[in-house]
């Protein structure tokens, strides 16, 4: 596996899900509505946008509210695939499956595992398969 720093999609290596398991975790959200799965990320992953650099010297939750107290909800959804629409998550995995990287894990924002494992069986892994 190539490690890369292609965007701060990159979450983890080796990371397991109810889904699967992979060399690299893909954050997202598939409620129906985009815009609530983007509030909900935003309650629950505005750290993300510091990036690993950031966060790895985060010692305590606390640092982590400070550190990302002002990122907005428009900052995350330029870098979480969010929402059912399968696009954005497959141009997120095309990134790097052109880097090298041969297996994923998706990592899913909220509460609705069930609900993403059946929607990334029916619809994501379909559009993935030729990748």
């Amino acid at each position: 596996m190539r490690r890369t720093a292609l965007g701060a999609i990159a979450l983890a290596a080796t990371v397991v899900t109810a889904c699967g398991s992979g060399n690299l975790a893909l954050t997202n959200g598939i409620r129906p509505d985009a815009a609530k799965q983007l509030k909900v990320a935003h309650e629950q992953f505005r750290w993300f946008t510091g990036g690993w650099k950031v966060n790895a010297d985060l010692p305590t939750p606390m640092s982590f509210d400070a550190a990302s107290q002002f990122v907005r909800e428009d900052d995350l959804a330029e870098q979480i695939p969010h929402g059912p629409d399968v696009e954005p998550y497959v141009q997120a995995v095309q990134q790097f499956a052109d880097a090298g990287f041969t297996h994923f894990a998706f990592v899913q924002i909220g509460p609705d595992q069930r609900q993403f494992c059946e929607w990334y069986a029916t619809e994501l892994k379909p559009a993935l398969a030729g990748l």
